[in-house]
Order: structure tokens, then C-alpha cells, then sequence
């Protein structure tokens, strides 16, 4: 279900913002110029993923770490960054008629 979350002129580039949606935390990402949607949950040890650094994987992917225990994610795909079937869930995001939309 596509949901419209905050208007797109309020996450310029390194910008995040969080918001709720049906009982759990998201995490809107502006990363050059690209939005991301992330569920602010780090499969590990319950951390607030969505608080954590941004970076860029050896590839050049974009990348965000847990700020509990270093767990490194790539923010299109959600898969962390070493061998394991861990993810945090990621979302679709567009802009429509200005807003960010999620496909949550």
C-alpha cells in the first residue's frame, strides 16, 4: 500500500527523517539525491538502524550502519554486508506531485 509520508522539500541531500506508520518507526533517507525507506529496527540487537552512519559499500552502493554493533546494510536491497540472511526491511520510495510516497 502506497502511503504519502512528508512533503520531498523537507529531505534535502544527507537528510533523514523519521516517521511512523501502522505502529513502526521508518527511516527516510536522502543520499545524494536518492530517497530510501528503511524500517528503523537492526535485526541483531534491536538497534535504531536508521540512526546510524551512511557510507558507501566497496562497490559504491549505499550503505547505512547500526549504531549498536556496526552491522553495515545496503539501503536498496536491505542485506547486511557480510554473509548472513539478516536484512532490515526496505521500501519503495517515489515522489508524487511533491511528496514522498512509500510502498509499505
Amino acid at each position: 500500500m502506497a502511503r504519502r509520508v512528508a512533503p520531498a522539500s523537507e529531505l534535502g541531500p544527507g537528510d533523514r527523517k523519521f516517521v511512523e506508520i501502522d505502529g513502526f518507526e521508518l527511516t527516510l533517507l536522502n543520499v545524494d539525491g536518492e530517497y530510501y525507506a528503511l524500517q528503523n529496527y537492526c535485526p541483531h540487537m534491536e538497534g535504531p538502524v536508521g540512526r546510524g552512519p551512511i557510507g558507501r559499500d566497496d562497490d559504491g552502493r549505499p550503505t547505512i550502519e547500526c549504531p549498536f554493533h556496526g552491522w553495515t546494510f545496503d539501503l536498496d536491497t536491505g542485506d547486511v554486508c557480510f554473509d548472513s540472511k539478516k536484512r532490515v526491511n526496505t521500501y519503495d520510495v517515489e515522489v508524487v506531485d511533491g511528496d514522498l510516497v512509500v510502498d509499505v
